[in-house]
């Protein structure tokens, strides 16, 4: 059995005899991930979200299959080039079937890595801080949750690969459940036009394709 974990607004797919869905947000706690993978004992594991990129060489609507990804968990002013096991690899017999499919469905894509900030704040806006990035650790996006979810793969053996649809307006703010209500409803409205109307293209595209479930059908 596959698993595929999508961002809670990308509705493109169902569960089915050989794959499970689960749907993740903004918050940090992947406890009940986590209990699933143990309990299932996934083949492959997929995840499928947005993310900002670093450079003006990777285009919006491009996706990309990450080969790695990167923690970072200090603040810019202290960042460095992160320990080894700051780096975590993907599958790549997992990563070639999924290009296959891509490739075959004409769909841009192409392989790259990935980065996870703990302070993220405004870095959508920081220019000098993604180049930084960009130059250093050649992560062409920076995304909310690939290092925590492979935090929790990695462990189990399992083949995982990480697909990232690449979008400078995706927001990578965390939710804070303190804020008050006139922020939440500002985040929501802006949640929806991205989903709805910012990247509807893409998504109807993938969907048009019907990618996910062949992604799910993957040995």
């Amino acid at each position: 059995m596959n698993l595929i974990i999508l961002n809670k607004n990308i509705k493109l797919f169902k569960n089915n005899k050989s794959c499970l869905i689960y749907y993740t947000d903004n918050k940090e706690d992947f406890s009940e991930l986590k209990k699933i993978i143990s309990e299932e004992k996934p083949k492959n594991i997929i995840t499928l979200d947005f993310a900002i990129q670093t450079s003006e060489h990777t285009r919006n609507n491009e996706i990309i299959v990450a080969k790695e990804t990167i923690i970072i968990n200090s603040k810019p002013v202290n960042w460095g080039i992160p320990r080894v096991d700051r780096w975590t690899e993907t599958s790549h017999d997992l990563n070639k079937s999924i290009c296959d499919i891509l490739e075959s469905n004409n769909i841009h894509h192409r392989i790259g890595s990935g980065i996870q900030l703990e302070y993220n704040d405004k870095i959508s806006k920081r220019k000098n801080a993604k180049n930084w990035i960009y130059e250093n650790i050649k992560a062409n996006f920076i995304d909310v949750n690939s290092s925590s979810i492979s935090s929790l793969i990695e462990s189990e053996i399992i083949n995982f690969s990480i697909i990232r649809i690449i979008n400078k307006k995706f927001s990578l703010e965390k939710i804070n459940n303190n804020e008050n209500l006139i922020k939440k409803i500002i985040r929501f409205i802006k949640l929806q036009y991205f989903h709805k109307i910012t990247s509807r293209k893409i998504t109807n595209e993938l969907k048009e394709k019907n990618i996910l479930y062949k992604f799910s059908q993957i040995k």
